[in-house]
């Protein structure tokens, strides 16, 4: 079959959420991974668990695929799996994606950014994740973790080459 690629983590947010809750459209930007988001506050026993998340580790560009946590996904929704459970375990596979790309780059230095990290529960999984590893990370304060700070970030690296040049 076809395989799709995105760079976007609010599509993958906004698939998983869309098959786990039942709800087929965003009401506004990021609604329905704050929805899914939501429901894991109300899961109970299931903190270590997560779906399969691998790091395909090709170069110059290694990715997540995805294609192994949505197959057990739908296995655990046609077993009945409590939406809670499902939810949870969606986070924590992200976070422990994230935390797989953060130890192929060992040398870089990792900051967090992008609308996905406005999410609690992923932000502080994958701090913990790597603080857990031994590295140090940045997190949005001033900047916005959204657009805002991506216009900022493209922004300071257009200064810098414009500086370099």
């Amino acid at each position: 079959g076809t395989v799709a690629f995105t760079t976007s983590a609010g599509r993958l947010f906004d698939a998983i959420a869309a098959l786990t809750l039942g709800i087929g459209a965003n009401r506004h930007e990021g609604d329905l991974a704050m929805l899914l988001e939501s429901h894991c506050g109300m899961a109970d026993g299931v903190h270590d668990a997560s779906y399969p998340l691998p790091l395909i580790a090709d170069e110059p560009c290694p990715r997540l695929d995805w294609r192994p946590l949505v197959g057990r996904l739908v296995d655990d929704l046609a077993a009945g799996v409590a939406t809670q459970t499902i939810a949870i375990r969606f986070h924590h596979a992200l976070a422990h994606g994230i935390a797989a790309v953060i130890d192929h780059h060992p040398h870089l230095p990792i900051v967090l950014g992008g609308g996905c990290f406005q999410n609690r529960i992923l932000t502080e999984s994958v701090a913990a994740l790597a603080l857990s590893a031994g590295r140090d990370l940045a997190t949005p304060s001033t900047i916005p973790p959204g657009d805002g700070g991506l216009a900022a970030g493209q922004l300071a690296i257009a200064i810098a080459t414009s500086l370099r040049e």
